[in-house]
């Protein structure tokens, strides 16, 4: 059971006496009726809001939210980093002002100053899902709603379609 599962016939028949068991146990059960409709809009309440706060603005999040809401079956669309190469790398340390020098960006974690950040726009990868124009319209319409909620406040991206 879960944090917040309740039975609430099994509480009824608990509170209750064991002498009048039998007569009242359906009849509180239907007084108490609003509260279970309220309790369920609770519960589903609860798990919408963790499904939505199961993604975040990392690209294999955004790829799963976006294959998970438009494409599930198939799992097409494909989420890349926007510019994934860099000319050189450069360190400076805080006692030295010449850079060193940390070797090729495909061996290292790449190192973006902060003036870069969001920058470079990541790219969403879609398949051509639809042969309609306006379906076309629609489904590049979700894709912006969902990752304008989600993706971090000043990034960019852009969206291409593939076959």
């Amino acid at each position: 059971m879960g944090k917040y599962d309740v039975n609430f016939l099994q509480l009824i028949k608990e509170s209750l006496p064991v002498s009048v068991r039998g007569t009242l146990v359906e009849w509180i059960y239907v007084l108490i009726k609003p509260i279970l409709v309220v309790y369920n809009r609770f519960k589903d309440l609860k798990t919408d809001n963790e499904n939505k706060l199961s993604y975040n603005a990392q690209y294999p999040n955004l790829q799963r939210l976006l294959n998970d809401k438009l494409d599930s079956i198939l799992r097409r669309i494909k989420v890349k980093d926007g510019d994934e190469t860099i000319d050189e790398l450069l360190v400076f340390p805080n006692e030295e002002i010449k850079p060193i020098h940390l070797g090729e960006p495909e061996e290292l974690v790449l190192i973006y100053p902060s003036s870069r950040w969001g920058y470079e726009p990541f790219t969403v990868l879609v398949p051509e899902l639809q042969e309609n124009g306006e379906e076309f319209k629609k489904i590049e319409n979700r894709i912006k709603r969902l990752l304008d909620i989600y993706k971090f406040l000043g990034t960019q991206y852009k969206i291409e379609y593939y076959e």
